[in-house]
């Protein structure tokens, strides 16, 4: 497998997309990437270690690639420590892995970099109002109640009643919809950063971020997260009505499309 982007426009410009990134490591945030079949991409941010835990992925050593010791089809990178494989359905097991812990399914890598970009304006850390430095963002669609959510989960030992707990607030960077319901300021979203496993953070939630508890993914009713955006719980009560069948703003798109979207925007 190889990146699907070309690496140079004839503007001149590198394409910043990639579809074989599995971690990104930046100097204040971790995140981690699913490509499902279904198209778009699945993104967790402000990855804990945790979550690496939970999702079987060395912590101390994170894939930077698509990877997986268990796939039959690997290519070891040159760097010894990141392997790529087209086996799609493992892929898919990841992506349902990471809509457990709160990730994002977004449109499009295009569409997590605008949404990306327009909060990075918001809080004074990007350099212009650009997308890339000349993308113009304003003709965008606002980000939607579930693309602008914060949302934590957590997953209790079976020796701790199992089920899972979730928080969930709505933000300020795209405008207020529920003023009633934001990131408890006093708390610090960095407090969660102090527990060590599951069972800590379902506390912190818990005691700090007024989580809510459920029995079961299935249970999981009224919210803006994408915990059920896979037919796999859907299913199980012949209700499909949380299932993702197209994005937030507009279709779900391959990775080829993604770099077609991009290329048209110059």
């Amino acid at each position: 497998m190889t990146s699907t982007c070309p690496p140079l426009q004839p503007s001149g410009e590198f394409c910043p997309f990639d579809s074989t990134v599995r971690t990104v490591i930046t100097d204040t945030t971790i995140s981690i990437y699913g490509w499902p079949s279904l198209g778009g991409v699945i993104i967790l941010d402000d990855v804990e270690a945790i979550d690496f835990d939970f999702l079987g992925l060395d912590r101390l050593n994170p894939p930077l690639r698509r990877s997986s010791p268990l796939l039959s089809t690997i290519n070891q990178s040159s760097d010894g420590r990141t392997a790529i494989s087209n086996d799609q359905d493992s892929e898919d097991t990841f992506c349902r892995q990471l809509l457990l812990l709160g990730a994002k399914w977004w449109d499009s890598e295009f569409r997590y970099s605008l949404v990306s970009h327009l909060e990075a304006c918001a809080n004074g850390s990007a350099p212009t109002s650009r997308l890339f430095g000349y993308i113009d963002i304003s003709s965008e669609p606002k980000p939607t109640m579930r693309e602008k959510r914060w949302v934590k989960v957590g997953w209790p030992s079976l020796s701790n009643g199992g089920g899972l707990w979730v928080s969930e607030f709505d933000t300020t960077f795209a405008g207020v919809d529920e003023e009633n319901n934001l990131l408890p300021f006093e708390e610090g979203s960095a407090r969660l950063k102090l527990a060590k496993t599951m069972d800590e953070r379902c506390a912190t939630l818990r005691d700090h971020f007024g989580g809510t508890f459920y029995p079961n993914v299935e249970d999981y009713k009224e919210g803006y997260t994408f915990l059920k955006s896979w037919s796999k719980y859907a299913d199980q009560k012949n209700d499909r009505s949380d299932e993702k069948i197209q994005g937030e703003v507009g279709p779900l798109l391959t990775p080829e499309e993604t770099v077609k979207k991009w290329g048209e925007s110059f």
